[in-house]
């Protein structure tokens, strides 16, 4: 029931846009109503250009993504275990953060030109910083006992990554994962509109310029 008052909104915000449409109150041009964005969209998807875009844009947010976890997850562990890394990179990490992911966009554009690896280095460069950062502060926040438990039965690195840390900071890991899904997904749109003439979101530039 709840789920279904929660309906109320959206459901009141599309029928007003749709009736102000009709009405001629809103711009087609600028602001087209719900029932011509859904004609829209069944057009490119009878046409097969929407499946093709879709098929290229998650390929890359997934392969982005897998490549981000990867390598937050490996890295947040070695800085969060070794407190000398921990201090060399601490700066650095918070420099890496502050910079905008879209600012790399003409630098893979200069490297790779308007090709799929340069949407590829966006995509990680911006996926990598959650998934860093959440690991880092996980492992972090692991009960001292539990390490003290794996002094004690003299658990080797690797049983003491496998078995003590990572079970213990699977929780917060795992939002640090969705995380970077979701900023996988709106960077890889991003460079599709400024740096790659495939996927979403250069059809959503592309049906922009055509007024559709």
């Amino acid at each position: 029931m709840r789920r279904l008052i929660g309906l109320i909104v959206p459901v009141t915000v599309i029928a007003l846009w749709e009736a102000l449409a009709q009405a001629g109150v809103l711009d087609a041009d600028a602001l087209p109503a719900p029932s011509a964005v859904l004609q829209g969209l069944s057009q490119d998807v009878q046409s097969g250009r929407y499946g093709e875009a879709l098929q290229h844009t998650l390929i890359v947010v997934l392969q982005g993504w897998v490549a981000a976890v990867i390598l937050g997850l490996v890295l947040g562990i070695l800085i969060a275990l070794v407190p000398a890394v921990h201090k060399l990179t601490s700066t650095s990490i918070e420099f890496g953060r502050a910079v905008p992911a879209v600012a790399l966009v003409p630098v893979g554009i200069l490297i790779f030109g308007f090709d799929k690896r340069a949407e590829l280095l966006v995509v990680i460069f911006a996926a990598f910083w959650p998934m860093l950062v959440n690991t880092i502060a996980a492992v972090e926040l692991v009960p001292r006992q539990l390490f003290d438990t794996a002094s004690t039965l003299r658990l080797s690195v690797w049983n003491r990554i496998s078995k003590v840390v990572v079970p213990a900071a699977v929780p917060r890991i795992l939002i640090g994962a969705r995380l970077a899904m979701a900023t996988a997904v709106v960077l890889a749109a991003v460079a599709e509109m400024t740096g790659n003439p495939r996927g979403l979101g250069n059809e959503v530039v592309m049906a922009q310029s055509s007024v559709r």
